[in-house]
């Protein structure tokens, strides 16, 4: 069986940051809503459970969509086919919506373990 372990953590620059008006707790709650479409993703992309690190950052609009996103080079998983499946899903969340006239910035590591 495998497991995500994940951290909590939202980072700027890194430093832990939610930009003016974010609240990093309600980030980390939809996060923690959505690991399951992550696992997923390792899943159905990972036979192997090769296990890693991926750290995604992206952009949170006015509206509280995901307008960008990217993998940050300090991930450890090469796979193309998982890192698409991550970037995709993260496209689909949803927050709440930054203040106004700003954008959010998340840079949110996840850790793929064996169980």
């Amino acid at each position: 069986m495998r497991a995500i372990i994940f951290h909590l953590l939202v980072t700027f620059n890194g430093s832990v940051y939610a930009i003016e008006g974010m609240d990093k707790e309600a980030v980390r709650q939809v996060v923690r809503t959505k690991i399951p479409d992550l696992r997923k993703c390792f899943e159905e992309s990972n036979p192997k459970g090769e296990e890693g690190t991926l750290i995604m950052k992206w952009t949170i609009d006015k509206g509280g969509s995901v307008s960008a996103v990217s993998v940050e080079d300090r991930t450890t998983f090469k796979d193309e086919t998982f890192l698409i499946c991550a970037k995709d899903t993260v496209k689909k969340w949803k927050f709440e919506n930054p203040p106004q006239g700003m954008v959010g910035v998340v840079i949110f590591p996840f850790i793929f373990q064996k169980n």
